[in-house]
C-alpha cells in the first residue's frame, strides 16, 4: 500500500496507481480509504473513456461493498457508456457481460438476459459461446432457445479452429447438458474434461 501511495504522488496522472490502490484498500477492508481515493482516480482519468473504465469499475465495487447495489449498477452502466465511446467491440462486449452478470447475481433475471443478449451482438467467435451458456445458467427454461444456438456456434468454433482444440467444444457441450439436466455429477465430470482439454 505504501508503495502505491508513494506512486500516486510521484505520478499523479497514472490512473493505474489509483486503481491498484483502491483494489488494495478494498481487499484490506478499508472502504473509507478506497472511497477517498476515488476523486483522485477520477481526476487522473479525465474524460478519457478508456481510463474511465477502471474508474467506474472501482466506483461500482465500492458501492457494492457498501451494500449500495443500485448505485453499483448505475456505475456499471457508466462502464458500458465509456466502452461504447471507445467503439472497441471487445470492451463493449465485456462491459455488457459484466453488467448482465451483476443483474444475474441480484436475481434480476430478465435484465440479465437482456444484457447477455446485447453483449452477444459484439461477441467474437469465442465469446459467441457465452450467450447460450449464460441463458441456461440464468434459467433452464431457455434451453429450447439456447441449445440450437450453442450447436451452431460450436460448429463454427470447430470450423475455425484446429481439431486439437475441439475437446474444448465437447466439454462446453457437456457443461451445457449438465446445467440443463441439473446434474451435478455430470457438471463435475464436464469441468474436469474442460480442464484436461
Amino acid at each position: 500500500v505504501a508503495e502505491y501511495e508513494k506512486a500516486t504522488k510521484l505520478e499523479p496522472a497514472n490512473i493505474d496507481n489509483y486503481s491498484s490502490l483502491v483494489a488494495l484498500y478494498l481487499r484490506m477492508g478499508s472502504l473509507e480509504k478506497a472511497a477517498a481515493t476515488l476523486p483522485l482516480e477520477k481526476q487522473s482519468a479525465g474524460d478519457d473513456p478508456y481510463r474511465l473504465l477502471d474508474y467506474y469499475d472501482d466506483e461500482a465495487n465500492i458501492h457494492a461493498w457498501h451494500g449500495k447495489f443500485r448505485a453499483a449498477i448505475a456505475s456499471s452502466h457508466r462502464i458500458r457508456e465509456s466502452a461504447e465511446k471507445t467503439g472497441d467491440s471487445s470492451l463493449i462486449f465485456n462491459s455488457l457481460t459484466i453488467l448482465a452478470a451483476k443483474f444475474d447475481r441480484l436475481e434480476w433475471k430478465d435484465s440479465a438476459v437482456k444484457y447477455y443478449s446485447s453483449a452477444d451482438k459484439y461477441a467474437n467467435v469465442f465469446q459467441k459461446l457465452t450467450y447460450p451458456m449464460s441463458l441456461v445458467g440464468n434459467d433452464r427454461k431457455y434451453e429450447e432457445i439456447a441449445r440450437p444456438l450453442l450447436a451452431e456456434r460450436l460448429n463454427l468454433f470447430k470450423e475455425r479452429l484446429p481439431s486439437a482444440m475441439w475437446p474444448l467444444a465437447d466439454a462446453l457441450q457437456s457443461i451445457f447438458n449438465g446445467v440443463c439436466a441439473a446434474d451435478t455429477v455430470a457438471l463435475i465430470a464436464a469441468y474436469r474434461d474442460l480442464l484436461k482439454a
